[in-house]
């Protein structure tokens, strides 16, 4: 020993070791500095220190024993990893949450049952090259922290200097740290399992007298509420319960459910909630998370959030209290189907939980019970009630059924099954003339009355009714009175059952129908004469349905017109019989048939069409009439061809008649006042050198002349009337006015007085009209009454579908038996020494005023005046 103490030869010195010896020297203290490293980790463990800061010293330790920069231990947490403790780390990294596959390499360390060493993290595809790039990591010792084959968690150890690389001894002793590690956290587990279940087990048994209470309250509030008689008493005991065993606030219930409406009315129990008024009730109509309650699961639980969040939650009515969290069970009937709910809501402390469910669910059990027998005793009262009165209506209907029977006025029997009468009543017995007692004899039955023709028919029908193959029997019948006259009745009869189905009694309603008999007789002769006239009309006939204008029948002119048969005529319409043109159209045939319908009688000219193709004119008459009590069109159709061809003809005729009379009389006007010039220029020529009897020969051709020349031209005025007549709507006062302007000498020289009342526009010929104004109103100035000023006044009123003009003067009058002929051309009344004219003045009124659709006449007395009328059509709205 040397004089410091030391032993000399116990350490070779530095300078004289071999590297084998230097390396041997190095591995030692690196095997003393990672043992005491490790003891001082076991000592950490086993400190009293909580596991949080023996984890955070034990990755400190880690770290710095291996000469990292970097450290981290991760615990597995939901299917992920959670950076609990770091070390060397960004405050970033602490309690960092990152998925599975970005740590894999863990993964594989657990599978291959020891520490994965990644010594070049930036070529390596199990390392994350965002975390690397991050944080400057550029090796990583990662070792799996497992609890019996489980991986809980793992740490991870990072050089960040690119020269350092992990050595076998360092990853030795991370296996053994790590083991070390895994025993912490598995002794903490278990501490931590211990006092969870420590807590767990007081909160159990905490509950289980929570429970032992509410089912205490339970019982009591079941006493209360199956003692109630009413279901309404029930539902309040059943809501004061619901708050006591969930200890809720408010709670509601609803009865009656039916059709996805139910009625709920609401209480609360705590002061600090705005309660329902107890006298309001809320309907839930066809859906809501009521409906989900009552329709499908028996109950329901939710949170706040989950019932505002409720697909099938709408909110409340105005009116009604806030909720917070709801919890429902639902009423049952006898067959579970749901007849009504109750409801709680804001739960004291916390959320609505399982055992308030069930605590609930029970209540509403026993609820359901005791309603049930409350409405099964209301049902057996209520039947015991409608049975009193059913018996009580049954004496009275019995009493009142007798009553009937015997006075009811048609015959009534009541018989067996053999036809043998039990009861009759009076009109029985007088339809027959027996007696009741003679009816009711045992050997007195029904096939005794009957006809002997009609008996077989009348058992069939009755075989039938107590066979069950027809319920009743309906049958008109002869049957044989007392006095042996026969009378015809009608028959209903419907058996009676016993209780075995069986029939046992037959009722017959008998009633005499021999007054109708003998009218459906006398009938059937006025049908027969009836078609017997129909088909002997020489005209057409057609009996139509008012409403819809079908055809229901035509007589035999029909027939022979349009030569279809009967059948083929009704299954036709109007519009296949006639032809389809400007003169008759679908609306104006409508039209027609409307008005006929109304009241109106109908005249029309149609252009009807046969079976083969034939053309022909007829005149159809169109009226309503009533046959068979009900609303027909009767349709006369006469074939007038012949009578429009003669028209036609005619017509043809007055054409060429009054084309002629333009043409001579404008062509006689040239010769006549040739004649006439030179009758005056002898006149002239010779006054004076002829004897008078000349002169007056004279005189008698020149007035001739100018009388022939008034003639031709009234006659040529009365021949255009016909000719480029131009209708239009005009002022009525207008053509009135022009001719009084073109009659002012005539009317100054007489001193005549001409006014008018409001004349109306109308549709016309104004210059037509103009010549009918001066035509009446020049002969009411003419055939005035001597020293008598002429007054005539023209006025006019509507009348229908026309306007009725009159024209009255104050002259000379006409005698009745003259009306018609002063309107004839070149009828005069006057000599030409009385009154000059021509006759055609009237001639052509009338020529006027039918050319205008209307018609014109005279009334009048002789020496009190004329007032000559005439008619214009009124202009079409």
């Amino acid at each position: 020993m040397t004089m410091d103490g030391k032993h000399p030869n116990l350490l070779p010195r530095e300078d004289h070791m071999s590297d084998q010896d230097r390396k041997s020297t190095e591995q030692n203290e690196l095997g003393k500095k990672y043992s005491d490293a490790l003891n001082h980790i076991n000592i950490l463990i086993h400190s009293q220190l909580d596991i949080d800061s023996i984890m955070n010293k034990v990755v400190v330790e880690v770290a710095r024993t291996v000469g990292a920069e970097s450290a981290v231990i991760f615990l597995e947490e939901d299917h992920g990893w959670v950076a609990r403790f770091t070390y060397g780390m960004p405050e970033e990294m602490l309690n960092k949450r990152l998925a599975a596959e970005e740590l894999s390499y863990s993964a594989l360390a657990v599978q291959q049952g020891k520490a994965v060493v990644i010594n070049d993290p930036l070529h390596d595809d199990r390392v994350n090259s965002e975390l690397i790039h991050r944080y400057g990591i550029n090796a990583i010792l990662d070792v799996a922290l497992s609890i019996s084959k489980k991986m809980v968690g793992n740490m991870s150890i990072h050089y960040h200097r690119p020269e350092r690389k992990f050595t076998d001894m360092e990853v030795d002793f991370a296996n053994k740290a790590a083991s070390t590690i895994t025993l912490a956290l598995k002794n903490a587990l278990l501490l931590k399992d211990y006092a969870l279940t420590e807590k767990a087990l007081k909160a159990n048994e905490q509950r289980v007298l929570q429970t032992l209470d509410r089912l205490m309250i339970l019982v009591g509030v079941s006493s209360r509420v199956l003692s109630e008689t009413t279901i309404e008493g029930t539902l309040n005991r059943t809501v004061e319960g619901a708050l006591a065993v969930t200890d809720a606030r408010i709670a509601a219930s609803g009865h009656g459910y039916k059709m996805g409406r139910i009625t709920l009315g609401a209480i609360a129990h705590d002061a600090k909630i705005s309660p329902c008024p107890t006298d309001v009730s809320f309907t839930v109509d066809h859906g809501g998370v009521y409906m989900e309650l009552l329709e499908k699961a028996g109950t329901i639980r939710l949170t706040q959030e989950e019932l505002v969040n409720h697909p099938l939650w709408w909110g409340l009515p105005k009116g009604h209290a806030p909720l917070n969290g709801l919890l429902g069970a639902r009423l049952e009937g006898t067959g579970r189907e749901a007849n009504g709910l109750v409801l709680v809501s804001h739960k004291r402390n916390g959320e609505f939980d399982e055992e308030d469910e069930v605590m609930l669910t029970q209540l509403c059990q026993l609820a359901s019970l005791a309603i049930r027998h409350i409405e099964a005793r209301n049902a057996v009262e209520k039947h015991a009630a409608e049975l009193e009165t059913l018996s009580k209506r049954l004496r009275e209907s019995e009493e009142r059924f007798r009553e009937f029977f015997v006075n009811a006025p048609i015959g009534m029997a009541i018989m067996d099954v053999h036809g043998r009468f039990h009861a009759v009543n009076r009109a029985y017995c007088n339809i027959f003339g027996y007696e009741e007692m003679e009816v009711l004899h045992p050997d007195f039955n029904f096939m005794r009355i009957t006809h002997p023709a009609d008996v077989e028919r009348n058992v069939s029908e009755l075989n039938r009714v107590l066979s069950g193959e027809v319920n009743s029997l309906f049958i008109e019948k002869r049957n044989i009175r007392k006095d042996g006259t026969v009378v015809w009745v009608r028959v209903s009869a419907a058996a009676c059952l016993d209780e075995e189905e069986r029939p046992a009694r037959v009722i017959a309603i008998v009633e005499d129908i021999q007054d109708r008999k003998e009218a459906e007789e006398a009938l059937k002769i006025s049908e027969a004469n009836y078609r017997t006239i129909f088909n002997s009309a020489n005209d057409g006939l057609f009996v139509q349905c008012a409403q819809s204008g079908a055809i229901l029948d035509v007589n035999q002119k029909v027939l022979e017109l349009y030569k279809y048969s009967y059948e083929e005529v009704l299954r036709l319409n109007v519009e296949d019989l006639s032809v389809v043109s400007a003169g008759y159209t679908q609306e104006r045939a409508m039209e027609v048939g409307r008005r006929a319908t109304a009241g109106e009688p109908q005249l029309e000219e149609w252009l009807a069409l046969a079976k083969d193709g034939t053309r022909f004119w007829v005149e159809v008459s169109l009226k309503k009439v009533v046959l068979g009590g009900k609303d027909r069109l009767l349709a006369v159709v006469r074939d007038i061809s012949e009578r429009k061809r003669v028209l036609d003809e005619l017509e043809r005729s007055n054409r060429e008649l009054e084309q002629f009379a333009y043409i001579a009389s404008h062509d006689l006007q040239e010769p006549l006042r040739m004649v006439a010039g030179y009758v005056k220029l002898l006149e002239r020529k010779y006054k004076g050198r002829l004897d008078a009897k000349a002169e007056t020969y004279i005189n008698f051709a020149v007035d001739g002349a100018a009388r022939m020349q008034k003639l031709i031209e009234g006659l040529l005025a009365y021949s255009r009337i016909s000719r480029g007549i131009s209708f239009a709507p005009i002022d009525a006062g207008k053509p009135f006015a022009a001719a009084v302007a073109n009659l002012d000498a005539v009317i100054r020289e007489s001193g005549a007085r001409i006014g008018s009342g409001p004349l109306p526009v109308l549709e016309g010929d104004e210059t037509q009209l103009m010549q009918l104004f001066q035509n009446l109103l020049s002969n009411g100035i003419k055939y005035r009454k001597r020293d008598v000023s002429p007054e005539i006044h023209v006025s006019a009123r509507r009348d229908n579908d026309e306007w009725l003009f009159a024209v009255q003067d104050n002259g000379i009058g006409i005698e009745r038996k003259y009306f018609e002929q002063i309107f004839q051309i070149f009828r005069r009344l006057h000599g030409q020494d009385e009154y000059q004219g021509t006759g055609i003045g009237l001639a052509s009124c009338k020529k006027i005023v039918e050319r205008h659709g209307g018609r014109i006449w005279v009334e009048s007395e002789p020496g009190k005046g004329s007032t000559f009328c005439f008619t214009i059509p009124a202009l079409r709205s």
